[in-house]
């Protein structure tokens, strides 16, 4: 089904979307922070990432820049997945390159889910 990184540094909420995308029949590589986000897509190389912004270390938008200035991760499609509902953030996001942002409370998992899967259509290797 596809592969993804999910960064977000609550236990809870990390596992919640661990087990609803594994029952879906995603690959999920979890991680807690931002500071680690390249390196991880690197080695993982998903299909999408899912980003939150609220995190020690590194906060996810900074994260994204790292992503989107190294060659190397920049294709990677990625998905902020937050609490954060302030326009500003949502903006910010937008102008750092984030595929889409997606406000945890306003979104219910079975739409999530169709979201993710839209996302790596759109943006999976084609064949020649």
């Amino acid at each position: 089904m596809g592969k993804i990184l999910l960064v977000e540094d609550d236990p809870m909420e990390s596992r919640l979307y661990q087990n609803l995308f594994t029952k879906e029949g995603f690959e999920v590589v979890a991680i807690d922070n931002g500071h680690d986000c390249r390196e991880k897509t690197l080695e993982v190389k998903p299909d999408v990432i899912l980003l939150d912004i609220m995190m020690p270390k590194m906060n996810g938008l900074d994260a994204l820049d790292v992503l989107r200035f190294d060659p190397e991760t920049k294709k990677y499609p990625v998905i902020i997945l937050t609490n954060l509902s302030d326009q500003h953030y949502q903006d910010e996001a937008a102008k750092r390159g984030a595929t889409m942002y997606i406000i945890k409370s306003q979104i219910e998992n079975k739409v999530l889910v169709q979201k993710v899967r839209d996302v790596i259509g759109v943006y999976a290797p084609k064949s020649p």
